[in-house]
């Protein structure tokens, strides 16, 4: 340390920096949305970041596009939140991000700035964190009273004495398929990715390769899927190394073997692949970045750990506070010099965060956002991706609201007040899976709502969205059965035969679910698709079955197609069938059988009488599609704009803020207008112009008033209104 002082730069001083509410360090994209949420809820904020740039992963450092949910059934918005603030073009992510920062009132930013340690307050709670401005070399001492570890690597909680996991637990732990059956301790990990940039010039440009490149003189010293491009893009991911190595000790090794990799990589492309041949004359390196995109590093323990059976049976937690849909996406530890694919991925489907598994079970004062949340190593695997951690990130800044509000710790805020922070995380844009609007301060929910005028069911067919597949090989899905008679199963089949098309339908008793291999057949029957159907196509098998999981499956025929749900229901699978082998795939085969046998099936295929786009929707608690239901008001296509929606009030309530959430950014009304209706005659509150966001908050001037009328004046023929809240809020 006198060394560090006297040659290094480093200041003998320590400056007290706060006392903040809450101390976030790590900027990414959980750290950024963790202290904006922090300091939107009243909190004094500080938000430290080692690097120059905000966005971690998404910075321009790095330059990977954030991913999250991808399920995307019918109408699907997407994430809700803060992200809807920033998303956008990967390149852009640092400049939004800190531009939101630079806005948001009580948040201090620290940028180049390190942490280096923690002080402790006693052994369970965190006083302060020590850190280091890199470019001054001035030594720092953020006092708070939460703190939130963003850094990726768990590193506040491991200096503070938090119990965390580096590596990769037995199947034996938690019975996870995605697990291996022997685990691994700091190291098994998924390793980091550097990317390049190329440039295309007017004339050849030479490039010779540097001795300490790695050396790739033929195509096929390049394992499946890791050949080298010529373009910079999403494919980069390939370029992977490090999960064999301690991911956070071993961080420069990796980097360097990175480095000799792409070199190689460019060596191979210039002048060893017949592939490309000459189109690679004209292109050079223009960019390769130097800091690593980390995937996986330190877990901290906290009162719940996620496992893959949480993701895969869609666990609905009471504590739930955010949630994903990436699928569990794990990588071998070998990375680029695995000899296997580069990645598999299972168990695409929506998932629930439950809010136990972001705070440290060790130390009282401690929350966590991002890949070092309290999950197995399969777990992680879904919860790992950028936008996905974000949600995390806005839940446990919201939380630390909590923490001042009520002086007391994140397991006091899960204990005594959960109800009130996923409230607040909905009324802030976020979705959690299958809860609702129960926000006793909007006046809203306490309406009638009446319309101008009401789309007919017939504008809107989920059915009509499935991905379909050509029964090009035999195709089967999966499903749970509890037992007893099983009259039918039905698949959402589409013949483009010029006539009616025969196959035989195949049962089968699996073992597992998953496991399509040596299962024992049950029953086979015989059915035909009129020609230029696109309908259910029930299949009689009319049997008395055991309880256990069953497939049904299709033969290879031509001009058939089979849809797929845009959202997989809990315990099915699906696979086909090319050869002798079954091979599993993520998502799931639209199917249904009767009787229903439990499956909470993902989309709504037949309404009936009851409309889709009911005036009510607006309050009925859901401010987005679900499950391919659109939850919202939509005019009369039919019919000229403007049309109206009204909330009628039980008696005048008092009101200064309107929420409004519309079906989603695309499906969003550019020019609206809200008035109301006090003292016997309509009163204008405010316009909005070439709106582009999916959900606006309108701070209007007070008013009292027993009727809201929304008008909507310009807007796409599908645009949906989800949401209408109505507050009186506290003014500053």
């Amino acid at each position: 340390a006198v060394l560090r002082e006297r040659y290094g730069g480093v200041s003998r001083e320590i400056r007290d920096m706060g006392p903040y509410d809450t101390v976030v360090v790590g900027g990414g994209l959980a750290g950024t949305f963790a202290a904006v949420a922090s300091a939107r809820m009243g909190c004094r904020t500080a938000l430290l970041q080692n690097r120059p740039v905000l966005g971690g992963n998404a910075g321009t450092e790095i330059l990977v596009n954030p991913e999250g949910d991808t399920t995307r059934e019918p109408l699907d918005p997407g994430e809700g939140g803060i992200i809807e603030e920033v998303r956008g073009d990967v390149f852009g992510y640092s400049e939004r991000l800190l531009k939101l920062v630079q806005n948001q009132p009580r948040l201090d930013l620290f940028l180049n700035t390190h942490a280096k340690g923690v002080e402790l307050a006693e052994p369970n709670k965190i006083k302060a964190v020590l850190a280091l401005d890199v470019n001054s070399g001035q030594r720092y001492r953020f006092l708070g009273t939460t703190f939130i570890d963003c850094t990726g690597d768990g590193s506040i909680g491991v200096w503070a004495g938090a119990e965390y996991r580096h590596g990769r637990e037995p199947r034996s732990m938690y019975g996870e398929t995605r697990a291996p059956e022997v685990g691994d301790l700091n190291k098994g990990t998924m390793g980091g990715t550097l990317r390049y940039a190329t440039e295309q010039t007017a004339s050849p440009v030479k490039f010779v390769g540097p001795d300490w490149a790695r050396h790739f003189p033929t195509c096929g010293d390049f394992n499946p899927g890791r050949h080298p491009q010529l373009r910079f893009g999403g494919w980069q991911w390939v370029i992977e190394y490090g999960g064999d190595l301690d991911t956070y000790k071993d961080a420069e090794v990796i980097r360097d073997e990175l480095l000799r990799i792409i070199w190689g990589m460019w060596d191979h492309a210039k002048n060893h692949c017949p592939q490309l041949g000459d189109q690679a004359d004209n292109f050079k390196l223009a960019w390769v970045s130097h800091v690593v995109g980390k995937r996986e590093s330190r877990r901290l323990i906290g009162d719940y750990v996620m496992t893959e059976h949480d993701i895969a049976n869609r666990t609905l937690f009471p504590d739930r506070v955010s949630y994903g849909g990436w699928g569990i996406d794990i990588h071998p530890p070998k990375g680029f010099y695995d000899p296997g694919p580069p990645a598999i991925t299972t168990h695409r489907v929506k998932f629930s965060v439950p809010f136990r598994s972001l705070y440290s079970k060790d130390v009282d004062n401690l929350m966590m956002a991002g890949r070092c949340i309290s999950v197995t190593h399969a777990a992680l695997g879904a919860t790992r991706v950028m936008i996905t951690c974000g949600l995390q990130g806005q839940a446990v800044g919201t939380a630390s609201g909590f923490c001042k509000l009520h002086q007391t710790t994140p397991r006091g805020v899960y204990q005594r007040y959960i109800q009130d922070l996923q409230q607040q995380l909905l009324k802030d844009g976020c979705y959690i899976i299958d809860l609702p609007n129960q926000d006793p301060r909007d006046l809203a929910l306490g309406a009638s709502v009446t319309a101008s005028s009401v789309a007919p069911n017939d504008v809107y067919q989920p059915s009509a969205a499935l991905t379909r597949h050509n029964l090009d090989v035999d195709r089967a899905v999966m499903f749970r059965w509890k037992g007893g008679r099983l009259e039918s199963v039905a698949a959402h089949l589409e013949s483009q035969a010029a006539g009616p098309a025969v196959l035989e339908a195949h049962l089968c008793r699996a073992k597992a679910l998953g496991e399509f291999q040596n299962a024992e057949q049950v029953a086979a029957v015989k059915v035909t698709i009129p020609p230029g159907s696109r309908d259910w196509v029930s299949i009689p098998f009319e049997l008395q079955l055991e309880p256990g999981y069953y497939y049904l499956w299709l033969p290879k025929t031509a001009g058939v197609s089979w849809g797929l749900f845009s959202v997989e229901p809990s315990e099915t699978a699906r696979a086909y069938r090319s050869g002798a082998e079954w091979t599993r795939m993520p998502g799931c085969y639209a199917f249904k059988t009767e009787p229903s046998g439990g499956q909470a099936l993902p989309l709504a295929e037949e309404r009936g009488d009851q409309p889709w786009f009911s005036p009510q929707n607006v309050v009925d608690g859901f401010a987005r599609a679900v499950r391919g239901v659109p939850h919202s008001w939509r005019p009369d296509p039919a019919q000229d704009l403007p049309q109206w929606v009204e909330l009628k009030f039980p008696s005048p309530v008092e009101f200064d803020t309107v929420h409004i959430s519309f079906q989603s950014r695309q499906l969003a009304a550019s020019d609206f207008s809200l008035s109301a209706w006090a003292d016997g005659q309509w009163r204008s509150l405010t316009r909005v112009a070439d709106n582009a966001q999916r959900r606006c908050v309108l701070t209007v001037p007070a008013t009292r008033a027993e009727r809201l009328r929304l008008t909507i004046e310009k807007a796409p023929p599908e645009m949906g209104v989800c949401e209408i809240r109505v507050y009186r809020e506290e003014q500053p």
